[in-house]
């Protein structure tokens, strides 16, 4: 079901969706690209609602207005992950930085693009000359225009067009020509920097380093949204334990009630009213305790969402509207661990670092290489009265060249320095490949253990509940018929606030498992509707 409080969202996510697809067109990572399921939910499932079924009838949780007791805020989870989103700075920050790599590999691309070149010159001289050749007066104007276009492999066409007009008093020389050439030049590497793969090396490389930022932003917002939902259900924890504080001190308040009763009416000694306001003491630092709990929790949720209209200085004013839900799923780890492999976004990065390293490995090496360049040239050229004249007449001279460049350092060091150390490096990923994956089958494996224990846990404390409650009713008919103290009736109490603490930490648990879970598996969907790969 699509609730409304998740809306918020899409501003923020919308971007990034588009951004990621975008790249995975020409991904170069070996692992498969992000799923926009695992880019967290947007479409979160129905939840538990505690006081109102009716959705029409809870307050949008996008409404900003000032809390008070007859209109507290209803929270779930998706109003919680709704405003995380929304008002997360560092995943605004991360967003610029999908921006900055986008902006790397334009810039990376551009090595494609041709060049448009163009100059003009003007001199003039007028000094005495040594020889009547020379003249002593000088007037030349120039300029030029030319194209280079890269090839795609390291080759390169040069286009010119230059002309060239001069003015002299200079004896046996034209006193006013004009001078127009097409010159076309190609330059190809023969050894070093040949080929396809070494002149496309850094968009490959910018292209992968865009991949690795929106997997880095894919962690920061799965790490947002794991956060937040913590935040929830260790609030909502702190306010079961503070009821359950509250609770054990009218049970104490009733227990000095009774025996006051008893007391009255002759059929216990006065120690029994002091035992009984001691215990009540003891609930009421209990209870003091559990308010200090649950403020603390509460003010940690307002800051992860950092909404306007729930400031940290406020207390009070929310409900939890998600309830935690007891069903437990029976787990496939080897189905896990194999989803894990596949969908975590840290494999992914390895791979695409690995390729990185790749590829500086190979341009190290071919750095190694003697350069060896083939220079070929084609030229047309004429001299005329004119400007016109000139370029009508350009065949009248013609002219070509061919030759070979060789260039290499004396002892190549380093070159063959650089060649190591992008060697050890790819080595330290190689290396860092092997133990992340056993990581990551060992947090699989923790995680499942943590989850089936907290549904374990919360069989043994549902039984531990009824055994207590009936343990307490037990003693307060012993301590009504005189058999027991107030001492005893006080800790069947206590046992009873124990084991609904158990109760309430192995449900929050469950969930927090689910979490982990779902981080562990390489996602962080809807609670109900986290795929497991599992059966029911």
């Amino acid at each position: 079901m699509n609730n409304p409080s998740t809306h918020h969202m899409l501003r923020p996510l919308f971007m990034l969706c588009l951004m990621t697809f975008g790249c995975q067109r020409e991904s170069i990572l070996t692992t498969a690209p992000p799923a926009l399921s695992i880019i967290p939910a947007v479409d979160l499932p129905q939840q538990h609602f505690g006081t109102d079924r009716n959705p029409q009838n809870r307050q949008d949780s996008t409404t900003t207005f000032t809390p008070t007791p007859d209109s507290p805020i209803e929270l779930d989870l998706g109003s919680v992950r709704a405003s995380a989103l929304e008002n997360n700075l560092d995943i605004q920050v991360d967003l610029l930085a999908i921006d900055t790599a986008e902006s790397s590999l334009a810039e990376a691309r551009s090595v494609t693009d041709p060049t448009l070149s163009a100059s003009i010159n003007r001199s003039s001289s007028d000094s005495p000359a040594a020889q009547d050749t020379q003249g002593s007066q000088n007037d030349n104007s120039s300029a030029s225009v030319g194209l280079t276009m890269p090839l795609g492999s390291g080759d390169s066409l040069d286009v010119r067009l230059p002309w060239f007009r001069s003015s002299t008093n200079a004896a046996f020389s034209l006193s006013s020509y004009n001078a127009a050439q097409i010159d076309v030049t190609y330059r190809s590497p023969l050894n070093k920097g040949r080929g396809t793969k070494n002149f496309e090396r850094g968009i490959r490389i910018a292209r992968t380093d865009l991949d690795l930022t929106v997997l880095a932003t894919r962690l920061s917002i799965t790490n947002t949204l794991a956060n937040a939902e913590r935040a929830y259900w260790s609030w909502y924890a702190a306010g079961e334990g503070l009821a359950v504080a509250e609770e054990r001190v009218r049970l104490a308040e009733d227990q000095v009630a009774r025996a006051e009763r008893q007391v009255k009416a002759g059929a216990a000694a006065e120690l029994e009213v002091l035992r009984a306001k001691s215990g009540l003491s003891a609930a009421q630092e209990a209870r003091l305790n559990a308010d200090v709990n649950h403020r603390n929790t509460e003010r940690a949720l307002r800051a992860a969402m950092r909404r306007p209209d729930l400031p940290l200085g406020q207390q009070g004013g929310l409900e939890p509207n998600t309830l935690p839900d007891p069903k437990v799923r029976i787990l496939d780890r080897k189905a896990l661990v194999e989803l894990a492999h596949k969908e975590r976004a840290e494999v992914a990065q390895h791979k695409g670092r690995l390729s990185n390293l790749q590829e500086r490995f190979d341009g190290a090496m071919d750095n190694e290489k003697v350069a060896v360049d083939l220079v070929a040239g084609w030229g047309r050229s004429s001299i005329a009265d004119s400007f016109t004249d000139a370029f009508e007449s350009i065949n009248d001279g013609r002219e070509w060249s061919l030759g070979v460049t060789a260039t290499m350092p004396i002892g190549n060091n380093a070159a063959e320095a650089q060649t190591r150390s992008a060697r050890l490096a790819r080595l330290r990923e190689v290396r860092t490949g092997s133990s992340l994956l056993e990581q990551i089958e060992r947090e699989v494996l923790d995680a499942a253990d943590r989850y089936e224990s907290a549904g374990e846990r919360i069989s043994a404390a549902r039984e531990e509940l009824n055994v207590t409650k009936a343990a307490l009713a037990g003693e307060q008919r012993q301590f009504e018929a005189g058999t027991v103290t107030s001492r005893q009736v006080l800790e069947a109490a206590e046992a009873l606030a124990a084991a609904q603490n158990r109760m309430v930490s192995a449900l929050t648990d469950l969930e927090t498992s689910r979490i982990d879970l779902a981080l562990a598996c390489g996602g962080l969907l809807g609670r109900e509707a986290i795929s497991f790969g599992l059966t029911n």
